[in-house]
């Protein structure tokens, strides 16, 4: 199980964390697992955190915003156990969600 995500900054701190600073450096999206969601500090704190459903979107935002990206996460339809203990940890951590799906 895993999770399309974008622009998180993540903590130096973790081996997962480092790789989201890096990825958000460079403006790329970013697969998590369930097991990495275990072992990270996702350094997002009360911002604003935008979920879709779609990742065409995301890799939009991250053509068009690429390291200016606010963070979209990616629920993919059916939100697997790893979307739904990132939106939690977000949440938990003080994160805003705004959320846009599909119209079907």
């Amino acid at each position: 199980m895993s999770v399309l995500c974008l622009g998180l900054p993540g903590s130096v701190g973790t081996l997962t964390g480092r790789m989201l600073a890096l990825a958000r450096a460079g403006g790329e999206p970013c697969v998590l697992t369930l097991r990495q969601l275990g072992q990270v500090d996702l350094g997002v704190g009360s911002g604003l955190v935008w979920a879709c459903e779609n990742p065409i979107v995301l890799a939009s935002a991250a053509d068009e915003l690429g390291p200016e990206c606010p963070p979209p996460v990616c629920v993919n339809g059916q939100p697997s156990a790893a979307v739904w203990r990132l939106l939690d940890q977000l949440v938990a951590d003080g994160a805003e969600l705004m959320y846009h799906g599909d119209f079907d």
